[in-house]
């Protein structure tokens, strides 16, 4: 967010056209601010926003949280600061956001074919939301809290706005239901994968790198939640956690059918990564990448691979059942690995499923969905994850245990996983 608040200031500090006098201060008192804002309150200002632009709220919705800040009224402060958030946020004109956006991008390092090249056009990015989505939004505490949390500078907000308001008209109720997982989607859909996602031990030819429409994982995952299909119930999953369900690279036939076909429960989802048949043979001849023919679940269960395939139909199968999996790539004393991690039932990161013990000094990556792939290391509850988020980078001391066999020498993952984000870097990520 702090890309966006501050390229809303940079325009109004630049040239933009003052705020009219009226709209300058909207009544709202320091003793006013020692509470989050009241409904009446929220309706004043889509009232002024209606009339005047969401630019003419800014400045005062900023002093009261300031102000609020200023009175170590904390929780007030987080609602007045998001309620300014949005103001900024749909008053900022596209031609100032893309090109800062681009150039985020830029030094992150993770452009690349595909990416595409976005023209800004003459409007706002609050332009298209509707008011009703923009209702929804600015009177939703949790969501705002959520929304800011996750988003960073390298979430392409035109899109990710486009997709709140396309799955909010499809069903208001059910967005409202399930508003987490909408805003995982919005996050993770805002850009076409990189070709090297989720690994690139595989051809383009085999797995074609493309994001379904947003709607059509949402409507699936949210009739499997209903049917009892999900191993965790999706309505109680954050954002942040369903970034690591919907970034999913495998169609949805093929989920379907992992649904219907693979039966490890969540206990056990381990033993998806063991049923692939290891191919040392492959090994043997030195061939890491995929042979040839699509890279489907049904043919790497049928046709064995090696661990970064294990890998990968372990993920999937876990996608497929609601629950939030990561793909990792490490170095160990024989070679390099592919494992995985997922979120158990008690709520916790699983990170081992498929680390052989014996690999003594693992250095991790894992991939973040679509955009990102970081190195990450292991700390109780959700502070690992922002281990992961924060690319710190450790090595793991395992106990020792058999020494080589199927990852055999020089092994399969011949660099560091490229993938460039799901994002991301939120409490997973």
């Amino acid at each position: 967010m702090t890309l966006v608040v501050a390229l809303a200031w940079l325009g109004l500090a630049a040239g933009a056209p003052p705020l009219p006098a009226q709209d300058a201060d909207m009544g709202i008192t320091e003793a006013e601010t020692r509470n989050p804002p009241t409904p009446g309150r929220l309706h004043a200002v889509e009232e002024a926003a209606a009339g005047a632009g969401w630019g003419s709220v800014v400045l005062p919705l900023r002093t009261a949280a300031l102000q609020a800040f200023a009175q170590q009224r904390f929780i007030a402060a987080d609602a007045w600061f998001h309620l300014y958030s949005w103001a900024a946020l749909f008053s900022m004109p596209e031609k100032l956001y893309v090109p800062a956006w681009t150039a985020s991008v830029g030094r992150s390092g993770l452009q690349y074919p595909g990416l595409g090249e976005y023209s800004p056009s003459d409007g706002l990015l609050g332009a298209d939301v509707s008011p009703a989505m923009q209702t929804w939004l600015v009177e939703n505490a949790a969501f705002s809290e959520e929304f800011f949390s996750n988003l960073n500078e390298l979430d392409y907000v035109p899109r990710v706005l486009a997709t709140l308001e396309g799955l909010h008209r499809r069903n208001p109720d059910k967005f409202a239901r399930y508003s987490s997982l909408c805003l995982a989607i919005a996050l993770v859909y805002d850009v076409p994968p990189p070709p090297t996602w989720p690994h690139y031990q595989v051809s383009q030819e085999s797995l074609p790198r493309k994001l379904p429409n947003p709607a059509e994982p949402f409507e699936w995952l949210t009739r499997e939640d209903a049917l009892g299909h999900t191993f965790h119930h999706l309505t109680r999953l954050r954002a942040g956690e369903l970034k690591f369900v919907v970034d999913m690279a495998a169609p949805l036939p093929e989920l379907q059918w992992s649904v219907a076909t693979v039966h490890c429960q969540l206990d056990q989802l381990e033993d998806a990564y063991n049923m692939i048949a290891y191919r040392k043979d492959r090994i043997a001849a030195n061939q890491m990448t995929w042979p040839g023919g699509p890279y489907t679940l049904q043919a790497i269960l049928s046709q064995g691979g090696i661990c970064v395939d294990q890998a990968y139909f372990a993920t999937e199968v876990g996608k497929a059942r609601g629950v939030p999996t990561l793909f990792f790539a490490g170095s160990g004393q024989d070679g390099r690995h592919a494992w995985f991690g997922y979120l158990d039932g008690t709520g916790k990161w699983r990170l081992d499923a498929g680390r052989y013990a014996e690999q003594r000094l693992v250095t991790g990556a894992a991939d973040l969905g679509p955009r990102a792939a970081v190195p990450f290391r292991e700390v109780p509850g959700p502070a690992e994850l922002r281990g992961v988020a924060g690319a710190a980078r450790v090595r793991h001391r395992l106990p020792a245990g058999r020494q080589r066999d199927a990852c055999g020498q020089g092994c399969e993952i011949g660099g560091q996983l490229r993938a460039a984000q799901s994002r991301r870097m939120a409490d997973p990520a």
